[in-house]
């Protein structure tokens, strides 16, 4: 393997480190980095998928190797495309070998490439709930990957669920309920790739018995950088009725080619202090308006309750109480 290294026999090289590979797989974590770090070579591309469509045995942590440290961002997304398939990964490992690919774009900041292959990854239903804000009515079930929901893994003092807002419905929204022990809180989000622009954020919220007047806040945020903060909505707090809500803000052209759509705690509630009540929300949009004004402020809230394109019917009762918040 290194004469054949050493004078770039590249195919060579891969068909000898495939059959020592499948005699020897205990090798694979030392043979395995020397043949990702050849991935900076274009000329890597055709031989090494020529090995992977045949579904070699060490297949899934090369792909996984790839996406971790592939010197070379097009050669990584070429091996990908040309793999042969979406084979899932063999526990314990988590996601396919698609979610894997989403996940180095996404640390290379190239949002709309990674945008575009986790999109790939959806089902036809799934593909359904597409937009700026993806299933913003919470149809489907939170899976955490790519630019889905992503619901809190850890944390102490809250719930966070998707589920029916009534037993009479059933139609999702999320909860959050707070059970008065130390709080010790993770966002809500989700990954957006959002164009230079001006948008609005809409949406629909509740709150029930809300002990804190500093509540909650959606917020958006750019992925890059110093993560600038482009919107905050007004706090949810206290007792408010079943209302929409906006907040107009615009997407900068550097600096923020990701961002992140959260629902964060108001800057008032610190690590530790006990809360309790909680807050549903629903039908979250984000409406392309026009142009970026360079001019405007980072952003501009409007209270909840305001008029919003977003808005679902009504005709519940505006003083109907958060199920099972009480």
């Amino acid at each position: 393997i290194e004469f054949d290294l050493r004078s770039l026999d590249l195919t060579a090289a891969l068909h000898q480190a495939d059959m020592e590979l499948r005699i020897q797989p205990e090798i694979a974590p030392d043979l395995v980095p020397r043949m990702v770090s050849l991935t900076d070579l274009p000329e890597m591309v055709g031989p090494v998928d020529l090995l992977l469509v045949k579904r070699p045995p060490w297949r899934e942590i090369f792909l996984t190797k790839l996406a971790e440290s592939g010197p070379n961002p097009e050669t990584v997304d070429g091996i990908f495309a040309g793999r042969g398939g979406n084979d899932p990964l063999a526990p314990p490992m988590v996601g396919t070998e698609a979610d894997l690919l989403v996940q180095r774009q996404i640390k290379d900041g190239r949002w709309a490439q990674a945008y575009a292959s986790w999109v790939t990854t959806l089902s036809k239903t799934e593909r359904t709930g597409l937009g700026n804000v993806y299933d913003g009515a919470f149809v489907f079930s939170p899976n955490g990957k790519g630019f889905a929901w992503q619901l809190p893994q850890h944390g102490t003092g809250y719930d966070v669920l998707v589920a029916p807002r009534t037993n009479f419905t059933t139609n999702n929204v999320m909860q959050i309920m707070f059970n008065g022990l130390p709080l010790d809180y993770e966002s809500v989000k989700q990954q957006l790739a959002l164009e230079t622009g001006h948008y609005q954020l809409t949406g629909m919220g509740q709150t029930g018995a809300m002990s804190s007047e500093d509540g909650l806040q959606w917020v958006v945020a750019c992925a890059e950088g110093q993560q600038q903060v482009l919107a905050k909505s007004d706090p949810f707090t206290g007792d408010m009725p079943w209302a929409s809500f906006q907040v107009e803000f615009d997407v900068p052209d550097t600096g923020c080619g990701g961002q992140w759509l959260r629902l964060d705690l108001g800057a008032g509630i610190f690590r530790g202090q006990p809360l309790e009540g909680g807050a549903i929300f629903d039908d979250l949009v984000i409406t392309r308006l026009g142009p970026a004004n360079p001019s405007a402020p980072a952003a501009t809230a409007s209270p909840p309750g305001t008029p919003a394109s977003a808005a679902k019917d009504q005709s519940e009762s505006d003083q109907e109480t958060i199920d099972g918040l009480q």
